[in-house]
């Protein structure tokens, strides 16, 4: 008996299930099938929960230009698009108003009428404007920046060295030149500033010795007498030395000291006897010697 209610009790159950929903329905233990429409159909979501107020997400489009930083590549394409045919319908207006002007002047030129000027520099004027549309065009349809004015380069300015100074006269030559010209005052006083100047310099003895020929040419016959004397001096085997014995011997001469003179003359002729100046002394020797004996046949 043990044995067979465990059967019965499982038959029972199986005989219940069979019978459908109506017998089953009132069989609290017994779970209810679904009807056979209900299979059919794909499971509902479960419900959402109610949706709250919170931070909007992000727009996956690009700011425009009111909001954001920069614009829309549509949006640039479009700017261009707009500033080409603003650029085009103004050089057509320009070109136009280049035409009818031209067209205006040619009637002027044939009517003689004096604002013929003023139509050439409206001309002028417009096609400035032209060219600089023209220009501007170019620069839209290329996509090229204008040009920009180049900074100069920094760095410091060279300045410009001052030039030079002209080379200060040289008061030898100055006073040669015034030797020439017999302008023995000028010549005399170039000469000593050659001597103050450069007591050393190359041209100290020629110096010297047209400085004492202007003083004997002034017949300033004391001064001369000295600066010969000093190139005997200190120069006696210069060239000038035996030719300044010579002067010296006539400045004597033209002060009427007849024994100095010849004294100078003899000192001439010991001292430098193969000089042209020697011969020339020997000369005047001759004719002083000769000068007594014509006063005595007189």
């Amino acid at each position: 008996m043990v044995m067979k209610f465990p059967r019965l009790s499982v038959s029972l159950l199986l005989l219940l299930v069979l019978l459908g929903p109506g017998c089953g329905g009132d069989l609290p233990f017994v779970k209810k099938s679904p009807p056979p429409e209900a299979l059919l159909e794909p499971p509902s979501d479960p419900p959402l929960p109610p949706l709250t107020p919170g931070p909007a997400a992000p727009s996956p489009t690009v700011q425009t230009p009111k909001t954001g930083s920069f614009t829309a590549p549509d949006t640039r394409l479009a700017d261009l698009a707009s500033n080409l045919e603003t650029m085009r319908a103004r050089l057509q207006a320009a070109e136009g108003k280049i035409a009818e002007q031209e067209h205006q002047l040619q009637q002027l030129m044939h009517s003689g009428t004096p604002r013929q000027a003023q139509m050439q520099e409206k001309i002028t004027g417009l096609e400035r404007d032209l060219a600089a549309t023209q220009e501007r065009l170019l620069q839209l349809e290329g996509h090229r920046p204008a040009p920009k004015a180049e900074a100069p380069p920094a760095g410091p300015i060279k300045e410009v060295p001052p030039p030079a100074p002209a080379p200060a006269a040289d008061p030898f030559q100055e006073g040669m030149s015034l030797y020439k010209q017999k302008s023995y005052g000028p010549a005399r006083d170039k000469l000593q500033q050659y001597l103050k100047e450069q007591p050393k310099g190359a041209k100290v003895v020629e110096a010297r010795y047209y400085l004492a020929d202007s003083l004997l040419q002034e017949k300033q016959y004391d001064e001369a007498i000295v600066e010969f004397n000093k190139i005997v001096e200190n120069h006696p085997k210069s060239p000038l030395a035996p030719a300044a014995l010579l002067k010296q011997a006539q400045a004597f001469k033209a002060q009427g000291k007849a024994k100095i003179h010849g004294l100078v003359l003899e000192k001439l002729i010991a001292d430098y006897p193969q000089s042209p100046e020697a011969a020339q002394a020997r000369k005047l020797q001759g004719e002083a010697a000769a000068t007594p004996d014509k006063k005595k046949g007189r």
